[in-house]
């Protein structure tokens, strides 16, 4: 038992910090998008949507970032791992949101075609690339951080940013 609470208490360490930044961010995010529709238009999630984002994508994080090929430049600086990183994230990023369209779009319409067309003409919209943009340069920003923590140690970065 003692073992399974360390394990526990390992994991919402690890878990708990990119689950909070990822929830202010994707509320900024989810902000911006009903910001940026006319008025009268319904905004395609609600800032629950996003909470539950965040836990999808802090999680999604943490369990990337066991897998062995995720740190593939150890011995190189450190720009070469967030990258390579940012590139995997962001190609998750971009799948997970196609599903999103594709699913809602299914559920609501009711014929998968009809789903595939509508999500491909979603995803063609500016308002769709905005947020993207945005979702982007938020994973680049939390892969910068949690990397540069990985490098020089907690306490060192907590010391640096807060004195």
């Amino acid at each position: 038992m003692p073992k399974l609470l360390k394990w526990l208490e390992t994991e919402a360490e690890r878990t708990i910090p990119a689950i909070i930044y990822f929830a202010i961010t994707f509320t900024l995010v989810h902000l911006s998008q009903v910001l940026s529709r006319p008025p009268g238009d319904t905004p395609y999630t609600g800032y629950l949507g996003a909470l539950i984002g965040a836990l999808i994508a802090g999680k999604i994080i943490i369990i990337a970032d066991s897998l062995p090929f995720i740190n593939a430049f150890p011995n190189k600086p450190l720009i070469y791992n967030i990258f390579w990183k940012f590139s995997i994230y962001g190609f998750f990023a971009l799948l997970v949101q196609a599903l999103d369209f594709l699913t809602k779009a299914t559920m609501r319409l009711g014929d998968f075609n009809l789903a595939l067309h509508h999500t491909w003409h979603a995803f063609l919209s500016p308002l769709c690339w905005s947020i993207q943009i945005w979702v982007l340069m938020l994973f680049f920003i939390f892969v910068v951080f949690s990397d540069l923590e990985r490098a020089i140690g907690r306490h060192k970065m907590l010391r640096i940013l807060f004195g």
